[in-house]
């Protein structure tokens, strides 16, 4: 068996059970920040406003995207929408 071990496992097993739990640790927080942001996005979206439309306002607002960037796009918000629903 090559490769380091730690706690009974070899280190290509290390990196992939930390990758594993990178990826899950990082959609459990899209999942958050598309939960909180949704009911925003949903009531200005019923409204008639265009997925751009949408972007732009929560650019004006200065709401932070999951990033903290603030530079909303209409994939941004449609992502969003695909996430919560």
């Amino acid at each position: 068996m090559g490769g380091l071990r730690k706690e009974g496992i070899c280190a290509p097993e290390q990196r992939l059970v930390g990758t594993r739990r990178s990826i899950q640790t990082r959609q459990n927080k899209a999942v958050s920040f598309a939960s909180d942001i949704s009911p925003i996005i949903i009531k200005l979206r019923q409204s008639g406003m265009s997925l751009r439309n949408i972007a732009t306002d929560l650019h004006a607002k200065k709401i932070p995207t999951a990033r903290g960037n603030g530079a909303w796009t209409a994939m941004a918000v449609r992502r969003v929408l695909m996430t919560v629903s």
